[in-house]
């Protein structure tokens, strides 16, 4: 058995280094060249070394052997071979939900729990320019007033300064601003990107945005269809009743209202869950004593008694 070490995550601080000492030889710095050696695995004699030193000589025929590997023969696996890391800053809790969902990713947050977060809100560009931002603004100040008040009183009462930055985080808004760092392959950040660009969310089209503007230039070959996509908008609003495409729910403020400085009052939006003349799931059969056997199979494991028994 031969193993080797074929590449590493290198900071960019460093790569930018590299480029300016490589010059014109800094193209063959892309993961697109280990994603078209890997493809041709299976079809050369060559060993992986000499199929990785040709694609990085010949860049251009690697990214065309990406493109019709992946995209016109269909095996996209090959793309999972690039992989990226994305510093993600000043990013609403909110738009968070929505990027760690992606369970093929692997993502480290800022954690509320040993972290005591200032007052930096995010302000949706769908309320910026409104009636409503005062509202807006006032709410989330309240808040981070509250979470400082419940912290200081926490701390107070010799509460332990992690117990109380995990109890007052319960009054932080999902406006807050923190930063993630996220690691993924080219494949799901394609799918990632064009899920976020179909989000009626203006901040999570930004980020799918500017996520594709930083690696377009590096792997034109990996990460290629972005473009919006029906599917995905419908994605966002399936199953709930709207007159306007991609919006999530219906809004209950009257366009019409007056500007208000008190708190606005609020009425939840109405919500049609989808009804089905059939269950779409039909349960065949199950193992009766299920539990059972799981519980002797942790008790035998720890040596308790045999498994029969």
């Amino acid at each position: 058995m031969d193993i080797s070490l074929a590449g590493i995550n290198i900071d960019t601080i460093l790569l930018d280094r590299i480029k300016n000492a490589l010059g014109e030889d800094a193209e063959a710095l892309t993961p697109e060249t280990l994603s078209a050696s890997y493809a041709r695995i299976s079809r050369s004699q060559r060993t992986v070394k000499e199929l990785r030193e040709k694609s990085i000589k010949e860049v251009g025929k690697a990214r065309r052997s990406n493109e019709r590997i992946i995209f016109e023969m269909g095996h996209a696996s090959v793309a999972e071979h690039a992989v990226f890391n994305f510093d993600i800053l000043n990013v609403s809790r909110y738009a968070v939900e929505f990027i760690e969902s992606f369970r093929l990713a692997s993502f480290t947050e800022k954690s509320q729990r040993y972290v005591l977060f200032k007052e930096q809100y995010k302000i949706p560009e769908e309320i910026a320019g409104g009636r409503y931002k005062f509202e807006y603004v006032s709410t989330i100040h309240k808040l981070a007033v509250i979470y400082s008040e419940i912290y200081e009183k926490l701390i107070k009462k010799d509460i332990k300064e992690e117990s109380a930055k995990e109890d007052s985080r319960y009054a932080t808004s999902l406006a807050t601003l923190t930063q993630l760092g996220m690691t993924i392959n080219a494949r799901n950040l394609e799918y990632m990107i064009v899920r976020l660009k179909n989000s009626p969310l203006i901040e999570l089209k930004d980020f799918a945005a500017k996520i594709y503007r930083s690696v377009e230039n590096i792997v034109p070959s990996l990460v290629k269809y972005v473009n919006e996509d029906p599917y995905y908008r419908n994605y966002y609003s399936r199953g709930i009743s709207s007159e306007d495409e991609g919006i999530p729910f219906k809004s209950t403020i009257s366009p019409d209202a007056a500007p208000s400085h008190d708190a606005p009052s609020y009425t939840a939006p109405s919500y049609t869950v989808p009804s089905y003349t059939a269950p779409v799931v039909k349960l065949i059969n199950y193992d009766k004593d299920g539990e059972d056997k799981i519980l002797a199979a942790i008790l035998y494991r720890n040596g308790v008694n045999n498994f029969a028994r």
